[in-house]
């Protein structure tokens, strides 16, 4: 059976992006796991050239939210994913499919959408019940939209950084925002929500 193309839309280069481990097995066993993914996400940001806003490395799925600024998304995930599964399959002797399938993806097309998914993003540690607060997981991009840690897969968007004039009230207002969200859930994301 063959695939269905993806939709690419025109004129918008922002994406909330998902990939899941083949029957939702983890894909990140230990540090060296995480880190290595980083730095694939790394090397690829330099060459060619996306932005990444937020992103969350789960135990079994990572979520990116990122700007392609004009380059394919499928040919950017394509890369950090068959990069990652090439590594993880020679360092612990598999063979077959890491990924479940191809990744998915939303097209972020407004602000209140784009807040809707870095809040989903940041909290989906939360929700696994992996840490009770999202400043207690490493693997994501809270620490430093929230706190300023440094994190040089983070780059910052226009959104967040008109949530205030100077860094600490940005980051007081980013931490503001994903409170709310913890609280009151957001209801409408709804392709981009795997089941873990």
């Amino acid at each position: 059976m063959t695939r269905m193309p993806r939709i690419i839309a025109e004129d918008i280069d922002v994406y909330h992006a998902v990939t899941r481990g083949n029957n939702r097995m983890p894909v990140f066993s230990d540090t060296d796991d995480h880190l290595a993914y980083l730095a694939i996400i790394q090397k690829y940001k330099t060459l060619l050239r996306f932005r990444v806003y937020n992103y969350i490395l789960m135990p079994n799925h990572v979520h990116l939210l990122l700007d392609v600024c004009g380059k394919n998304l499928s040919n950017i995930m394509m890369r950090i994913n068959l990069s990652y599964s090439l590594r993880h399959k020679r360092k612990y002797d598999r063979t077959g499919h890491l990924w479940e399938k191809r990744f998915w993806s939303d097209v972020i097309q407004d602000e209140k959408y784009f807040l809707t998914c870095a809040a989903y993003i940041e909290l989906n540690c939360v929700r696994a019940d992996i840490v009770a607060h999202p400043a207690d997981y490493r693997w994501s991009s809270y620490n430093k939209l929230a706190f300023g840690t440094k994190d040089v897969i983070v780059d910052y968007s226009d959104i967040y950084l008109e949530l205030g004039s100077i860094p600490e009230n940005r980051m007081v207002a980013y931490r503001a925002m994903i409170k709310l969200f913890e609280r009151c859930p957001p209801s409408n994301l709804t392709g981009a929500r795997p089941q873990t």
